[in-house]
């Protein structure tokens, strides 16, 4: 119960942190990272795209990949007392399994929406 509280905690301060961020940038006009990401790999076009929304997402998805590898290497080194150096091998391939997963099926989403509008 403890972890699912601590989840919930670090998930919903991350995800007030990082909309905060990504509205200053909207405000600044300052194209991020995945930005760039999804319109190179789904071939989203920037001016279609909602960046207020499209935010929003990432915000959340990043929130949810970070509060999930952290409660979850929390929860490794108290129950299995495993060695820190397996512990942040084990962090970084889930970090980079979940980011990619989670950004593969969201770009997915936004281009399903895009043909939507589009009519096709």
């Amino acid at each position: 119960m403890t972890y699912v509280l601590f989840f919930i905690i670090i998930f919903l301060i991350l995800l007030l942190l990082m909309t905060i961020f990504y509205r200053n940038r909207i405000v600044k006009e300052k194209k991020l990272s995945e930005v760039r990401y999804f319109e190179k790999k789904f071939g989203l076009d920037k001016s279609l795209m909602n960046l207020k929304k499209f935010y929003s997402g990432i915000a959340l998805i990043n929130s949810l990949i970070i509060a999930f590898v952290t409660t979850l290497l929390m929860y490794m080194d108290i129950v299995w007392e495993i060695n820190y150096g397996i512990e942040l091998f084990i962090g970084f391939i889930l970090l980079f399994l979940l980011i990619y997963s989670l950004y593969e099926i969201y770009g997915k989403i936004l281009k399903k929406r895009g043909r939507k509008r589009n009519g096709n």
